[in-house]
């Protein structure tokens, strides 16, 4: 579980949660991105979740998680080779 500060329109805030890695594609799995599963969203130790949407939430931990930049550039890095392969460039 992690505990990240985040903030929302200039206020300061903490998200408890799980951070799941992804993983990239294969031939026979499509690959899963980067998630950040939400469990509090707290100011000053208050629960203020049910406040905010959870999306956003889950974006900007990700974000402060610096999640997804390895799962972009290994798809893009797989799309290069597979157009190289094909012949496509």
């Amino acid at each position: 579980m992690k505990t990240l500060d985040i903030e929302i329109d200039g206020i300061a805030l903490k998200v408890t949660g799980v951070f799941h890695k992804g993983y990239g594609p294969s031939w026979s799995d499509p690959g899963e991105r980067d998630s950040f599963e939400v469990y509090a969203l707290t100011d000053s130790g208050v629960d203020v979740l049910h406040l905010h949407d959870e999306d956003e939430i889950e974006a900007l931990a990700l974000e402060v998680c610096g999640a997804d930049d390895e799962y972009d550039r290994d798809y893009a890095a797989d799309m290069r080779r597979e157009d190289a392969r094909l012949g496509m460039r």
